[in-house]
């Protein structure tokens, strides 16, 4: 092996790349580099070659901190570099040199070479994003749609005190984590989050990975993150690149080649339970004797959220309001049970968002009727995110419950 002189050298059409959507690939992303290699006129070189061919010989592998060339281009004076992730990445060519005696080798046999250096950064890549559920499973995207926005929950309260539980009597909201690949050290990450807050970024404003927390309700805001690097190459000079994340248009690593590519998502949505709507009710009596006079119904509600969309994962409880005569005995109100709604539609009764059992208002005055008792009015409230009878949730309106004796008597809800 000769040694390089230092008016050998490679020169980069840029030295720090940045990442993009491969055009020859579904799945793969790709910092192009034009590369060319210097050398003394009088060294009389009679070929190149690149010494790290993409793709690879079968059977072989390109070294982690490789730049490897284009097998088309790799026997000439300048060749098309390539790396798929971020990172710092050396170029290396052979220049063939003839023997003393003035023989040259053939192409593909070995030879006399001069082997020649030089490095680059790349930066960039996507953004990944993975959800950490709260008290309850809830969807990851929108619709459960991996191509909708990633579904962040607000309960009515700030996380800007974050960690810490939330209030009492609420219902913890999940988060979401979001990084960006690892990039080459002193890499500056800076983000965009409208609406979202991240108690990591109070810690690091240029972290490479984030929480990410509803501060209220939106819908598709993006998280952007911008990508700045001044590398000191080994020449000694300094080279600065800089680029934007390009998750919306990095296919999802499901998408097959021959598929239509399903792309990546950097959107977010925050939701805050809106209103409960009556979806189902039904007479259904409790156990009674043929003298006795009772009523009874069930009812199923589904949740949506403020812009109307179905909302799973959500605790509910009812909180009744004790009239001033109190109830008639037995009647058994403000109790520990409450209801989640449902993550997984059963049928046209029990729909995503709906209450995970029916809410059933029934009583037996047994084979007479107190008179303080003829007839039974309750009003109540729904409370979403709260388990609680007491504190905490969000407020989904007052219900007034009729209730009249017969065999069998009535129960009507309004509204």
């Amino acid at each position: 092996m000769v040694i390089a002189s230092p008016t050998r050298y490679i020169t980069f059409d840029q030295r720090v790349g940045s990442l993009l959507p491969d055009a020859l690939s579904a799945t793969k992303q790709v910092a192009n580099f034009q590369v060319t290699v210097h050398f003394e006129p009088e060294l009389q070189v009679k070929g190149f070659l690149w010494t790290h061919a993409w793709p690879p010989p079968q059977g072989t592998q390109i070294p982690a901190d490789a730049l490897a060339v284009l097998g088309a281009t790799k026997r000439g004076q300048r060749g098309h570099g390539v790396q798929f992730r971020p990172g710092v990445f050396n170029a290396s060519c052979g220049l063939r040199i003839q023997h003393p005696d003035g023989t040259i080798d053939p192409p593909d046999e070995p030879s006399i070479f001069v082997s020649v250096y030089g490095d680059c950064a790349v930066i960039g890549g996507p953004l990944t994003f993975q959800v950490l559920q709260g008290d309850e499973p809830t969807w990851v995207q929108d619709l459960a749609n991996d191509q909708k926005a990633w579904f962040l929950e607000y309960f009515d309260y700030s996380h800007l005190d974050y960690p810490v539980d939330p209030p009492e009597g609420f219902q913890k909201t999940q988060r979401a984590i979001c990084s960006v690949p690892s990039q080459p050290d002193n890499t500056i990450v800076t983000w965009t989050l409208p609406n979202i807050y991240s108690y990591f970024l109070t810690l690091d404003p240029h972290a490479q990975a984030i929480d990410l927390h509803a501060q209220g309700p939106f819908q598709n805001d993006q998280v952007k993150a911008h990508y700045e690097l001044s590398y000191v190459a080994s020449n000694g000079l300094t080279y600065f690149g800089d680029c934007d994340d390009d998750t919306a248009t990095t296919p999802l690593p499901s998408s097959g080649p021959s598929s239509t590519p399903k792309y990546m998502v950097s959107r977010v949505s925050g939701h805050k339970p809106g209103s409960l709507t009556k979806i189902f009710e039904q007479d259904w009596y409790p156990q009674h004797a043929p003298q006795d006079y009772y009523a009874g119904k069930r009812f199923n509600y589904q949740l949506k959220d403020t812009f109307g969309e179905v909302f799973p994962g959500v605790w509910v409880q009812e909180r009744f309001t004790i009239p001033p005569g109190g109830l008639p005995p037995g009647f058994t109100v403000n109790t520990t049970q409450y209801w989640v709604t449902r993550l997984l539609g059963l049928s046209a009764s029990k729909p995503v968002g709906s209450f995970n059992e029916f809410d059933w208002i029934r009583y037996n005055w047994g084979p007479t009727i107190n008179p303080n008792w003829q007839t039974i009015q309750l009003t109540h409230n729904y409370w979403a995110s709260a388990k609680d009878t007491l504190i905490g949730g969000i407020n989904m309106g007052a219900y007034t419950f009729i209730i009249t004796p017969g065999k069998p008597g009535t129960v009507v809800q309004n509204p």
